[in-house]
């Protein structure tokens, strides 16, 4: 009786541990529910690759626009040499490709200080003009790599992606020429 008593206080004292305090990320135990799980999911949970069809653009809370951020986003940050983020002005995807193309800017939105960075000589140059970034990720199976990745290009940079890397001309914003 003894060991049955401790038995339960000790399977009472584990549940209690597992309640939401007030330090929780959700002390008022409003934790979201877990992703269904699905066999059919070879991805490790990132969303890819886009529908066959060109989508002019993805909607903010496309799970495939969700996905392709953190690695545009890393990439950028690398060529900066500092924690930079990319505000997409355009997104389009198309089956295993996503073109990205916007402002890159500081974590809290403010401009870069581009002289304070690796880019500091290609501003100084000439090479480098202004903020924008221009990204082609492609869908390796898994997760979304960056396969092409600009800031700042003194010309258009995606204008040889389409015959590169066999993407649609629509995709990168070629189609007229």
């Amino acid at each position: 009786m003894h060991t049955k008593v401790i038995g339960v206080l000790a399977v009472g004292l584990s549940i209690a541990a597992c309640q939401p305090g007030p330090s929780s990320q959700y002390p008022e135990g409003d934790e979201p529910a877990a992703a269904p799980a699905s066999g059919t999911d070879t991805s490790g949970g990132v969303a890819g690759p886009a529908a066959p069809e060109l989508n002019p653009e993805l909607a903010g809370d496309d799970p495939i626009r969700l996905a392709v951020i953190g690695p545009t986003n890393a990439n950028l940050s690398e060529q900066a040499g500092r924690s930079v983020v990319i505000n997409p002005e355009i997104m389009r995807s198309q089956g295993e490709w996503v073109f990205v193309y916007g402002p890159v800017r500081n974590v809290d939105g403010s401009a870069v200080d581009w002289s304070a960075t690796p880019l500091s000589a290609a501003v100084s140059g000439g090479t480098m003009d202004g903020d924008l970034g221009v990204v082609l990720l492609h869908w390796d199976g898994l997760d979304w790599r960056v396969v092409e990745s600009v800031i700042g290009a003194t010309d258009v940079p995606q204008g040889g992606w389409p015959a590169e890397h066999h993407v649609s001309p629509a995709l990168v914003g070629m189609e007229g020429g």
